[in-house]
């Protein structure tokens, strides 16, 4: 289950693979995948490349479900 910003780049192959997958610098990755963070702006980037690779559990939406449990907790 997809619970954090972290698994959905791990879900995606980790930052190298997710960086390229949807056209992020690799440090930008790693920088997100340490702060469990993906900006907006980047969502349907994301949602793409998640379809891409049959992770439908994946989208624009979950995105941000996640970023307002991230704002509540």
């Amino acid at each position: 289950m997809i619970s954090s910003f972290s698994d959905v780049i791990n879900a995606l192959g980790g930052t190298a693979k997710f960086a390229r997958a949807i056209g992020m610098k690799a440090n930008t990755a790693k920088m997100a995948k340490s702060r469990d963070s993906i900006a907006p702006e980047w969502w349907m980037a994301v949602a793409a490349a998640a379809n891409e690779a049959g992770r439908y559990d994946i989208s624009a939406e979950r995105l941000a479900e996640l970023a307002a449990e991230r704002r509540a907790a």
